[in-house]
């Protein structure tokens, strides 16, 4: 329950108005210019979130794989988190 809790921004995200499928990519099929468009729009959306922070930070703390969350694509949040840490 705590977890559904902790995730309750989700239903103020702007995203939930939009077309999901531009914040995950299709596949390989997508050619990169429709890929750096659909990123494009997807990033516009979150730019416009009341609550992309929380959505950000999430995405970070949880090392989401796919998909663009609070304005950042996998790509980027790689790049800030780093390599997996082994154990």
């Amino acid at each position: 329950m705590a977890e559904v809790e902790a995730r309750d921004w989700q239903r103020d995200g702007a995203c939930r108005r939009a077309d999901g499928s531009l914040f995950f990519s299709p596949g390989k099929d997508e050619a990169p210019e429709q890929r750096k468009q659909r990123i494009k729009a997807a990033k516009e959306i979150c730019a416009q979130c009341p609550v992309w922070q929380r959505c950000r930070r999430y995405a970070l703390e949880n090392a989401e794989e796919f998909g663009v969350w609070g304005g950042l694509t996998e790509y980027e949040r790689k790049k800030l988190i780093g390599p997996p840490r082994r154990r």
